[in-house]
């Protein structure tokens, strides 16, 4: 991955766990090629589930939530779950407004995530 990732992703059995982080700008320019990169790539291609942890994310926008949809529809197409979890508040907010908490579960942080997908 290269640094200017706005995630880390890493393997928890059949479960993707991407860790966002806070940047100052998000790069927009291959972001979705490159999330589509490490959702295919030979160590990540058979899981079936996908976390997305927010803990120590305070600020998102329209990228983030782009992400979250694209990640979410892929998981879909595997025929397993997504959720979101530690979100902070305005993150929270966010997601709420957007209605995308009708769409997913969110959890309070990572081990509920956890336990709730497997």
């Amino acid at each position: 991955m290269s640094q200017q990732s706005h995630y880390t992703i890493s393997r928890d059995q059949q479960t993707l766990i991407f860790n966002v982080c806070e940047l100052a700008r998000f790069e927009t320019s291959d972001y979705r090629k490159k999330i589509e990169n490490d959702l295919h790539c030979p160590e990540f291609q058979d899981c079936q589930n996908a976390i997305v942890d927010c803990a120590g994310l305070n600020y998102a926008n329209s990228l983030f939530l782009e992400s979250l949809l694209y990640i979410a529809a892929d998981i879909k197409r595997r025929g397993g779950k997504f959720c979101v979890c530690g979100v902070e508040p305005f993150v929270h907010e966010l997601i709420q407004i957007t209605h995308l908490n009708q769409r997913w579960p969110i959890y309070a942080n990572l081990e509920e995530a956890k336990a709730a997908i497997q």
